[in-house]
């Protein structure tokens, strides 16, 4: 993968990046205004804070710069979607879309970069956010509302 790695991955386990189905996405409260290095920065302190091995997703990006990020490396399980994390990459977004729309900047970068990460692994994914893909038991409203449109995921 192109890109400088930010933070490798602590403790966290091994994992084949043939296991990789799908990307999930995710909205933090970092704010958005923040470089994408900066907000990856404060949630890998966040997530230290919790007792975790660090950043817990693989990719960071911020509606400041539109940059998207590799922060933690594909060879490892992270932590971003309990029970999945052996089959999903994230990517988590500066800023709350709770209920905000994202703004069509974003949106496009990301889609631009599905594509390209596609490209990259050789193979399709599944693109949802996070509460699409979560397990019964641990659900949530991450990426926000803003980020679906009559149910559906507008990268979709």
């Amino acid at each position: 993968m192109r890109g400088e790695l930010v933070y490798p991955g602590g403790d966290y386990g091994p994992n084949s990046i043939g296991n990789y189905i799908g990307l999930a996405i995710h909205h933090t409260g970092v704010d958005p205004s923040l470089p994408t290095k900066e907000a990856a920065f404060g949630t890998h302190t966040y997530h230290l804070g919790l007792g975790w091995s660090g950043y817990g997703y693989t990719f960071q990006c911020s509606e400041a710069d539109n940059k998207i990020a590799y922060v933690g490396s594909l060879e490892t399980k992270r932590a971003h979607v309990w029970g999945r994390n052996h089959e999903l990459i994230g990517l988590c977004l500066s800023g709350d879309y709770s209920v905000r729309r994202p703004p069509d900047t974003l949106v496009e970068r990301i889609i631009r970069f599905v594509v390209e990460l596609q490209d990259w692994l050789g193979k399709s994914l599944v693109v949802d956010g996070h509460r699409g893909w979560a397990l019964p038991g641990h659900g949530t409203a991450c990426p926000g509302t803003g980020f679906y449109k009559d149910g559906v995921l507008i990268l979709k």
